[in-house]
C-alpha cells in the first residue's frame, strides 16, 4: 500500500512516496512488491539527484561563457559593435539568399520530386552555402549581442 509522505518536501514530487507493507507479517508476495517497489523509488531518488547534478554542471558552465562574452566585449567594445552591425547585414543577406532558395524550389518542385540526381544537385548547390552562412550568423550574433543587465 502507498501513502504521501511529508518527511523530505523539498524533493520532487514523483520521490514522495513511502511504501509500507500492508501487514508487519505480510505474504512473500507482497514483501517482494514492496522491495521492488522500495528499489524503484530509491532509483528514482538518484536519477533526482543525478538530474539535479546535470542542471549545476550546465548552469555553471552557461555562466562561465557569459562571463566570458562579457569579459569580451567589455575588452573590445568597438569589434563588438561592429559584429553586431554585420550580423544584421547578414541576416538580410541569409532572408534574400532563403527567399531564392525558396523560389526556385517552387519553380521546380516536381522536378526535385521525382528525380533524385535534381534534389541531390540542388542539396549540393544550395546547402554548404546556406550552413556556412548560418554558422558565421551564429558566430557574429553572438559576438555582437547586446549586453544585458
Amino acid at each position: 500500500m502507498t501513502k504521501p509522505s511529508s518527511i523530505n518536501a523539498g524533493a520532487s514530487v514523483v520521490s514522495q512516496v513511502q511504501v509500507v507493507p500492508e501487514s508487519e507479517n505480510g505474504s512473500g508476495a507482497s514483501g517482494l512488491q514492496t522491495q521492488l517497489l522500495l528499489q524503484i523509488l530509491e532509483a528514482l531518488h538518484r536519477q533526482n539527484e543525478l538530474t539535479e547534478e546535470l542542471i549545476r554542471l550546465l548552469g555553471r558552465t552557461a555562466r562561465q561563457r557569459q562571463h566570458q562574452l562579457r569579459s569580451w566585449q567589455s575588452a573590445h567594445p568597438e569589434l563588438s559593435q561592429l559584429f553586431r552591425r554585420a550580423s544584421q547585414v547578414l541576416q538580410r543577406a541569409q532572408m534574400a539568399y532563403i527567399q531564392r532558395i525558396a523560389e526556385e524550389v517552387v519553380q521546380g518542385g516536381e522536378d526535385l520530386q521525382d528525380g533524385e540526381f535534381l534534389l541531390q544537385e540542388f542539396v549540393d548547390r544550395f546547402g554548404p552555402r546556406l550552413a556556412h552562412l548560418n554558422g558565421m550568423l551564429q558566430v557574429f550574433s553572438h559576438l555582437g549581442a547586446e549586453e544585458s543587465a
